[in-house]
């Protein structure tokens, strides 16, 4: 028998060997597949723009419509089915105007930064770069490269945004929001640490004192919160929880982002209507 089987295997080696070869390629993809998956299922995004920030206030960035359904039967019994359909959004909506006050007077909050994240077109430049008011450049943080920080009439552009629209200080540029239509002149050339800007993330940045009108928004879309010394963030996050009235605590996916999405935004409290704030752990 065994003879047999020795007789077999030299006659037939190549088709063995051709088997054997497969068996181990499908094992190794296998396991290739295997690891791709475990990396999606455990990744988290970078928190990126809000990178200097341990906590974020922010609109609640899903909504939830319940069904109800009463069927009658004929034992005069009644049965109620309810099914809830949730939405992401894909953005949140602005905050309200005084909320930064109110998370200012949070115990053991030290610093609140107000950004008011808003799509634009800007001639000469790629895509659709978000702008902000230059104040919430510390949220990255973006610094200065070359020129000054904003002020009326002007705005900062990204590292990236500038050396491929070919932008320099000094230039106008004509940028179009919701708002409306706007002539600019560029101030200065901002980067993060390290890099030319976020990944998918062109940034412009305009004066605090005129960005609101700009963007058309009547409250900042986020708040970076800085706790004071010696506070936890997890403490402060909590007490941001109770003082700005959102809903059930739960569990956030990201960001967001179009720059929305952008913070890891473990632990969030989810609030039940669309507007509410929610208060998230970077």
């Amino acid at each position: 028998m065994i003879r047999l089987a020795l007789r077999s295997l030299r006659r037939h080696r190549g088709a063995y060997l051709g088997t054997f070869l497969a068996a181990l390629l499908a094992v190794a993809l296998l396991a290739g597949g295997g690891l791709l998956l475990f990396s999606v299922l455990t990744a988290k995004p970078p928190a990126d723009r809000f990178a200097a920030v341990p906590l974020v206030v922010s609109g609640a960035r899903e909504v939830s419509l319940e069904t109800v359904t009463t069927k009658s039967k004929k034992e005069g019994k009644a049965k109620v089915k309810r099914k809830v359909k949730t939405e992401r959004l894909t953005g949140a909506p602005p905050l309200p105007a005084d909320l930064a006050g109110r998370v200012r007077a949070v115990p053991g909050v030290a610093a609140v930064i107000a950004d008011y994240a808003f799509p634009a077109r800007v001639d000469r430049l790629p895509g659709a770069p978000i702008g902000h008011g230059w104040s919430s450049a510390a949220l990255t943080p973006y610094e200065l490269r070359s020129g000054a920080a904003p002020a009326a009439g002007e705005l900062v552009l990204d590292a990236d945004l500038a050396a491929r629209g070919g932008v320099r200080p000094g230039d106008e540029l004509r940028v179009t929001t919701r708002a409306g239509v706007r002539t600019l002149r560029v101030s200065g050339i901002a980067a993060p640490p390290g890099r030319d800007a976020l990944p998918a993330q062109g940034a412009i940045f305009l004066a605090d004192t005129e960005v609101a009108a700009v963007a058309g928004l009547s409250g900042p879309a986020a708040l970076g919160v800085r706790p004071a010394p010696g506070v936890p963030p997890a403490v402060l996050r909590d007490r941001l929880t109770e003082a700005i009235g959102v809903g059930s605590p739960g569990q956030a996916g990201t960001a967001k982002s179009t720059e929305t999405a952008d913070a890891d935004r473990a632990g969030t409290a989810a609030a039940g209507p669309p507007a509410a704030p929610t208060a998230s752990r970077c």
